[in-house]
């Protein structure tokens, strides 16, 4: 066994698409990924999807107010911002603060000037409640092989 204890990540998956189930709201996480490289830069990805766990929320809420920003690590220079809203109907009681929700935010057109760190931050009200990492690089030539 390692030395070093396991550590819990946050729960934030990146995907191609996400596919919520009628009725049941149940999402499906299609083309998730931990990493992108791309032959050149500038480069710009249509599509894809940031989706996050929230839980430990409490009380009797109207609305809950997400936001995703995917900044380039270190500087804080916000690549791309979405946010979502979910709407609680008066009629129901105060949260448990058990109950996880499950936030997809879709992230259209993005820009990448350059390969690098970058990390995506959710903000919960405008609080930070949880950040990842996600690696951009550039697609490198291998060298070639002995003959």
């Amino acid at each position: 066994m390692a030395d070093q204890e396991p550590a819990l990540m946050p729960g934030i998956i990146l995907s191609d698409l996400v596919i919520r189930e009628a009725g049941t709201n149940k999402p499906s996480l299609i083309g998730c990924f931990q990493q992108v490289t791309f032959p050149q830069f500038p480069v710009r990805i249509g599509r894809f999807f940031a989706t996050v766990s929230i839980t430990n929320l409490r009380g009797k809420l109207e609305e809950l107010n997400a936001t995703c920003r995917l900044e380039v690590a270190g500087t804080g220079h916000v690549v791309s911002s979405t946010s979502v809203k979910m709407q609680f109907a008066p009629e129901n009681p105060p949260l448990d603060p058990r109950v996880v929700f499950d936030l997809s935010f879709p992230f259209m057109n993005v820009l990448f000037p350059s390969a690098g760190t970058h990390t995506f931050v959710v903000l919960v009200d405008n609080e930070e409640v949880g950040r990842r990492n996600i690696e951009v690089s550039a697609i490198t030539a291998a060298a070639n092989p002995p003959t």
